[in-house]
């Protein structure tokens, strides 16, 4: 199935040079990810949110945004369980929540930068760990005690640009290449789209 956007239009720029485009977010806006094929995969055991990853492309494209209050790039989630990218103040957070215990790694590294950032989120409950990479490097240390995620996915909370497809805390900027894997990706598999992006700001 095709992401369902907002009514609301969107410019599509330039992305990170590999010659595709990206959505640009004016913190009003949102893409609603959720398909029937992604809950069916989700109850079969494609999706798990036992064991996977999620990743986004995202640019803050004006300094001040670091400054202001959250904004999501992007969130899979069920009822009470679900992970999530945002933009806090002057730092990126990311977040796995299952049940009602949230594990997250906050960085403020990259607070002002206007340039292409790849943030990525990994977890396993059968090895207790989530972790973090950005630009493919891991950062925060490894969070353990994870809870145990329930409930199938909800259709409005599988978004990219918003926390609901009843936008509130909106993401403004760019946003491109966002995927969310079955599997943890360790950091080598998550290295080379990192290095992608910093060949291409040379």
């Amino acid at each position: 199935d095709r992401p369902r956007a907002s009514s609301r239009r969107r410019f599509i720029v330039a992305c990170i040079g590999d010659g595709r485009t990206s959505y640009s977010f004016d913190g009003g806006d949102y893409v609603n990810v959720y398909s029937a094929a992604l809950a069916a995969a989700c109850s079969l055991g494609g999706f798990s949110g036992a064991n996977g990853t999620a990743l986004v492309w995202g640019r803050i494209t004006s300094s001040p945004v670091w400054g202001a209050p959250t904004r999501v790039l992007l969130r899979i989630g069920a009822s009470d369980s679900w992970v999530d990218i945002e933009k806090i103040t002057d730092s990126l957070f990311l977040n796995y929540r299952a049940s009602g215990t949230n594990k997250s790694v906050s960085d403020a590294s990259l607070a002002g930068s206007t340039d292409w950032f790849l943030a990525c989120i990994t977890w396993n409950k059968s090895l207790d760990r989530v972790k973090v990479y950005l630009q493919g490097v891991q950062v925060g240390s490894t969070q353990t005690g994870l809870g145990t995620w329930s409930g199938a996915l909800d259709n409005t909370k599988c978004v990219l640009g918003a926390y609901t497809n009843t936008p509130t805390f909106g993401h403004s900027g760019l946003l491109a290449h966002a995927a969310v894997f079955a599997n943890e990706l360790t950091g080598v598999q998550v290295a080379p789209d990192a290095q992608y992006a910093a060949d291409v700001a040379q």
